[in-house]
């Protein structure tokens, strides 16, 4: 008996261990096209950056972020300068989309009949992190093509499709419950087909984020895809343009494996390395890139150039709508079970459920702190219980009925009389 005990505790080692661990991919590239999301003003004092004494050195390319800004306002602006009297045209829109999972068939559901109605904001400056790191590549291209991807990609048969999940003993012997592979291909096959891609005669979605960039090196989008670099804690992106400007073969590998640097959650998925270096799920610092991408739209608005703080003026009025898709909701499931539970693992994935949420929120909130006054409208998955949404337990991490719903309740919020929720401005008046 004890020989047959130790041969099943043997096989699930050996099944574990062959299941998954660490997903390396080879991007030689990577670090001249990833940059440090740069501090702002205000995360700058809490850290003591340009305070008397001594301070860390200032980091290359502090200012990237700015300068892609003040780059996405050049399209709406080329040419009208010059002109006498003519007021300045509206700044393209700032899209941003947040992370969640499966959650994403909400945002895809929300976007697509957002542009069937005509009404999706024409965004220059298109950010996400995880699944709407995904979203992002898609939704920048588009097309009705594009869209249709997009919606596939949130439909999958089977959860198999998307990560190869296991239970719990998996965590234990690998340090992840699901492997992304299934993901990665998938990524890959929407970028471009094996079948096609070493010919360039035949068209593929690489082809269209290559097209955003001119010869000039001037960009018509901003495509950016954020995530956390493990070693320095700092939250890092790619614009996905940029990369697209490789080699066919090179820059669909290059894509994904920011695609999927984005979506690797600890724990929950398999750990992602590129080039021998680990990434972490981008919403493990979301409200640091979105601060960022608020403070510098705010920056731009008001016109101050690279590097320079904004004037100081009474009224701070940006003109660069900002559109948040909230891809779940903002409050946390109840989970009358929890107080019957005693296992780490219970307590750890009922932490990271309100972790999480915290983050997501108050990600939102800070983007208003940057970006004080002037259009911020968002949108999230509240309200999916009415419609009803079923999510099923055991641990699923995409279900595919579950995202059928989640789907359809975007198409709904998108015919809805005012599909996003427009959030206050800020009192800037000083208090007596």
């Amino acid at each position: 008996m004890r020989r047959i005990i130790a041969s099943m505790v043997l096989g699930l080692l050996l099944a574990g261990c062959a299941g998954h661990g660490t997903l390396n991919i080879d991007c030689p590239p990577f670090d001249k096209y990833k940059h440090d999301v740069p501090y702002s003003a205000l995360e700058k004092e809490i850290h003591g950056i340009g305070r008397p004494g001594p301070t860390a050195p200032p980091r290359p390319r502090d200012n990237d972020m700015l300068e892609r800004m003040e780059g996405a306002t050049k399209p709406a602006d080329a040419g009208l300068e010059s002109l006498p009297g003519r007021p300045r045209p509206p700044l393209p829109a700032v899209l941003m989309l947040s992370g969640g999972g499966q959650w994403g068939a909400f945002g895809a559901g929300f976007l697509d009949q957002m542009r069937l109605n005509r009404t999706l904001p024409d965004a220059t400056f298109i950010s996400g992190i995880s699944t709407g790191g995904l979203q992002a590549l898609f939704v920048s291209i588009g097309t009705p093509e594009a869209y249709a991807a997009l919606l596939k990609a949130y439909a999958p048969a089977e959860e198999s499709e998307v990560v190869d999940r296991g239970g719990f003993l998996r965590v234990v012997l690998t340090g992840s419950m699901a492997g992304l592979k299934p993901l990665r291909a998938r990524i890959e096959a929407a970028l471009c087909p094996d079948a096609i891609i070493g010919d360039p005669a035949k068209p593929c979605a690489l082809d269209a984020l290559r097209a955003m960039m001119g010869p000039d090196g001037k960009q018509t989008k901003y495509v950016l895809i954020g995530f956390v670099e493990a070693a320095s804690g700092r939250f890092q992106y790619v614009d996905v343009v940029e990369l697209a400007q490789l080699p066919r073969r090179e820059a669909r590998t290059c894509i994904t494996a920011a695609a999927l640097a984005s979506a690797a959650m600890p724990v929950n998925f398999q750990p992602v390395q590129i080039n021998g270096v680990t990434y972490y799920d981008g919403g493990v610092r979301a409200s640091v890139f979105e601060a960022n991408v608020a403070a510098s739209a705010t920056a731009v608005s008001e016109e101050a150039g690279p590097g320079e703080a904004p004037p100081p003026t009474p009224r701070r009025v940006p003109q660069f709508p900002i559109y948040v898709v909230r891809n779940g909701p903002t409050t946390v499931e109840p989970d009358a079970e929890i107080n019957g539970k005693g296992g780490a693992i219970d307590a750890a994935q009922r932490a990271e459920q309100i972790l999480v949420n915290q983050m997501e929120v108050s990600s939102i909130a800070v983007i208003r702190i940057e970006h004080p006054v002037g259009p911020l409208r968002m949108v999230s998955a509240d309200g999916w219980k009415e419609v009803p949404c079923v999510k099923p337990g055991g641990g699923v991490m995409f279900a595919p009925e579950f995202m059928k719903c989640l789907t359809r309740l975007g198409r709904m919020k998108a015919n809805g009389p005012q599909p996003w929720i427009e959030l206050s401005n800020l009192s800037l008046r000083p208090r007596r």
